[in-house]
């Protein structure tokens, strides 16, 4: 009966130490609760093709006190881009605000575990679109960049008088037929080399307004480019001579 006895001291002994390390583990799992991050990696043993299909991916679950340094362990523009998501939401009075911006990561962290307790899998970025919401009905902002490029190619007709004006112009007559095909393929030429660029940046803010804002750069004066070609001829020179001699004989004429 002794031995009895003790092996039952040493079964309460031993359920004893279960408990408590099972409540030791309950009481950190409480104080560090797991929570979803958005999708991981693809589940094993899926090849390329099943990836590529759309397959399951794995759930990336971590717990808050890893989280909670994500914050830290991003890029400058990523933490930047977080920051100014909370400022257009009005989550966020200043967007230069650091130490406001770590605050909501860990608020929405936080809360974010909580829906995973429930058995719901929402994200920390997801609890953000919630707060937003519950901000004067506000959401996220997002700003969309578009970059196009346009190579401004004039009809011939447009050539054809622009090379006629500047010959005009620059040696008071009109193009022969093959000076008139010479530059206009010149005019054409400059055209396609100096394609312009527009980048156009739409922001739309958390109640759901749109500005958008454009930048236009590249391009040529094709005006200018033709003048300065044809400067560059033997007429020109001797047209501009010829000229500055009337101009002062009918001065001298005038004057006396």
């Amino acid at each position: 009966m002794a031995g009895e006895n003790g092996g039952g001291g040493d079964f309460a002994s031993f359920l004893a130490q279960y408990q408590a390390s099972a409540g030791a583990a309950s009481a950190n799992s409480t104080k560090d609760p797991p929570l979803y991050l958005g999708k991981g990696a693809f589940i094993a043993g899926q090849d390329a093709n099943d990836r590529r299909s759309g397959a399951v991916q794995s759930n990336n679950i971590q717990n808050t006190s890893q989280a909670y340094l994500l914050f830290q362990g991003w890029s400058d523009k990523e933490r930047q881009s977080w920051q100014a998501g909370l400022y257009g939401a009005g989550l966020l009075q200043d967007p230069n605000d650091y130490m406001g911006a770590q605050a909501l990561w860990q608020k929405a962290v936080d809360e974010s575990a909580r829906y995973y307790a429930a058995n719901k899998n929402i994200s920390p970025w997801q609890v953000v679109g919630l707060m937003a919401g519950q901000a004067n009905g506000k959401g996220l902002a997002k700003t969309t960049t578009n970059v196009s490029t346009s190579k401004n190619l004039p009809s011939s007709s447009e050539a054809n008088a622009l090379v006629t004006k500047v010959y005009q112009d620059q040696l008071g007559r009109n193009p022969t037929d093959g000076e008139l095909l010479q530059y206009r393929k010149f005019v054409e030429s400059q055209a396609r080399a100096h394609p312009q660029t527009t980048t156009t940046t739409q922001t739309t803010d958390g109640t759901g307004n749109s500005s958008s804002n454009s930048t236009t750069s590249g391009g040529v004066d094709l005006d200018y480019e033709t003048h300065k070609a044809l400067q560059g001829t033997p007429e020109y020179g001797t047209f501009q001579a010829a000229t500055t001699y009337l101009s002062a004989l009918q001065a001298a004429i005038g004057g006396g």
